[in-house]
């Protein structure tokens, strides 16, 4: 799991230790199904990457809903949106190896 997302875990986790101790086991259920969908959320499972050289991997998981190529004249800049759903693993990695100048 990702440490930023440890609140979004505990928070729901510890409310739902509340209701159980009164016995209002519905909503600690809620509760605990919210832990748990943003335990799924907040993963991070490991890649392997290709290792050839010049491949270029996507940076996150999901659907590719643009790939626009620079014309090099009116466009400066390449665009690749990528739609992430709540079921997609909510990490974006280098897609590239290199430095930013």
């Amino acid at each position: 799991m990702i440490r930023d997302g440890i609140p979004y875990v505990a928070f729901p986790a510890a409310l739902a230790i509340i209701p159980i101790m009164f016995g209002y086991w519905p909503i600690a259920v809620v509760f605990g199904v919210v832990a748990l969908f943003m335990a799924f959320f907040f993963r991070d499972p490991r890649r392997s990457p290709p290792t050839k050289s010049g491949v270029v991997v996507a940076p996150a998981d999901g659907r590719v809903t643009v790939v626009r190529r620079s014309n090099g004249t009116t466009e400066s800049e390449s665009i690749i949106s990528i739609f992430l759903s709540p079921l997609d693993v909510h990490v974006n990695r280098s897609p590239i190896a290199g430095r930013m100048t």
